[in-house]
């Protein structure tokens, strides 16, 4: 269920009210435009995804970027690339 950000507490409230149950609410960003990338463009945005997540500082990650489902599976069909992946062929920071 989407709602407006200020709708937020009154819905869930009214839910709470009506005994219904919910997995969660919570406030997120879903983007109006979105950014269709492939190939190494893709690759490098998404380690940057992974990364963020990874960091203890960073609560939420967000993006507008659009990737081909069959890039997604082959990029998971692929091996986990080391921890030092982004030094080789050039690819460093």
């Amino acid at each position: 269920m989407l709602t407006s950000p200020g709708d937020l507490v009154p819905v869930q409230q009214a839910l709470e009210a009506a005994k219904i149950k919910y997995s969660s609410a919570e406030r997120q960003m879903i983007p109006v435009n979105t950014v269709q990338i492939s190939g190494t463009d893709a690759n490098h945005v998404l380690r940057l995804m992974d990364m963020l997540e990874d960091h203890d500082d960073v609560q939420n990650v967000w993006a507008n970027f659009d990737i081909d489902d069959e890039e997604l599976e082959n990029r998971a069909n692929q091996a986990e690339p080391g921890p030092l992946s982004r030094f080789d062929k050039g690819g460093g920071q």
